[in-house]
């Protein structure tokens, strides 16, 4: 972090977390905001949310808390990714106070990517696939992120990234590459930590100059796990599919990861 950045990231971690939510208001999504950081046109604070939502939005609820261990999870995913040097490029600077990342401005590209080691979900329901079934290889699905057409896949057969200007099919190829290599260390790191990754979401945006970098968030959100051992879910089926307490398995997913969720909880994320 030079020496800038540096300065920037303890002032705002000093203007606390009710203070940065006052900022002014770029873009509210289901799980997060995104807001102006002050004096910085380049820069932004991601803030996370304590909302629920499935089944495209369909269904919603709200657990107390969840925003601070998503933001303290993500933080720490981040910046093991960040181990790889320049293999992984992202938006993440800093976390910066409870619910807020300080991350790179980007133009969020409106894809979704998913990566698969085993059969779950939708995978599953359109090829009736038993779930649980170990791919022989890892599966990378991109699709369209729209939930109004619940997020069609695209397949290397069709053209309608080009058409509808989405990113160049050299992109696409860029795009699947850093998937790639984002599985194979989130892979790694949640194995160190007893955790089994079935399979992940993940979005890329462009900086200014044009470069395309992993963005948004990796939690139990957006990635499927199970405790090694026991099975345990510690994701968000727990809420889409009503199969246990989801604040618990958050809450075991941090412990897991080495963090206090209790701390965490009580806003000491540092």
């Amino acid at each position: 972090m030079d020496g800038a950045i540096g300065v920037l990231t303890d002032a705002l971690r000093a203007t606390g977390e009710e203070e940065l939510s006052r900022a002014p208001l770029i873009y509210d999504g289901k799980a997060k905001r995104v807001r102006q950081c002050p004096g910085e046109h380049d820069l932004v604070l991601m803030e996370f949310k304590n909302s629920f939502t499935a089944f495209d939005a369909v269904k919603r609820d709200e657990k107390a808390g969840k925003g601070r261990l998503n933001c303290a999870i993500s933080s720490f995913l981040m910046n093991e990714l960040r181990q790889t040097g320049d293999l992984i490029p992202q938006t993440l600077i800093a976390q910066v106070s409870p619910v807020h990342q300080l991350v790179q401005r980007v133009e969020i590209i409106p894809i979704e990517v998913i990566v698969r080691n085993e059969a779950h979900g939708s995978l599953c329901k359109r090829y009736g696939i038993t779930a649980g079934q170990k791919l022989s290889e890892p599966l990378t699905e991109i699709g369209l992120k729209d939930d109004a057409l619940h997020d069609p896949f695209f397949t290397s057969d069709e053209i309608p990234v080009d058409i509808m200007e989405l990113l160049t099919w050299s992109e696409m190829k860029q795009v699947r590459a850093l998937a790639d290599i984002t599985n194979d260390s989130l892979y790694g790191i949640f194995a160190e930590h007893s955790i089994r990754l079935l399979d992940f979401k993940l979005e890329f945006g462009r900086l200014a100059d044009g470069s395309i970098v992993l963005a948004d968030e990796i939690t139990g959100d957006t990635c499927r796990l199970v405790d090694a051992e026991t099975l345990e879910k510690l994701d968000k089926d727990n809420f889409r599919f009503d199969l246990g307490d989801v604040m618990k398995g958050y809450a075991g997913l941090a412990q897991r990861l080495g963090l206090d969720p209790e701390a965490i909880l009580q806003g000491r994320w540092r």
